[in-house]
């Protein structure tokens, strides 16, 4: 999938970025989706849009700290 947005450039919509960093996970293994993502951010061939609270950002932060500074944040007052 990933390799088909990169081809295609197309973004990908994620509705909880905190589940990039808990998808794929087991109780042995801390692989996870954000470490399979993380390099394709990093160089600029995958383009992400995600949503998060301020808390849950928090949390990506402090487990996944490189993922998260591949984010800007932009923050939405609520209506």
């Amino acid at each position: 999938v990933v390799r088909e947005l990169v081809e295609v450039g197309d973004l990908l919509y994620v509705d909880d970025l905190a589940s990039l960093v808990y998808a794929g996970r087991t109780h042995n293994e801390r692989t996870n989706v954000a470490q399979y993502l993380e390099p394709h951010l990093a160089r600029g061939e995958l383009t992400v849009l995600a949503e998060s609270t301020p808390e849950r950002f928090e949390r990506v932060r402090e487990e996944a700290p490189t993922f998260a500074s591949l984010f800007r944040v932009v923050h939405v007052p609520a209506l």
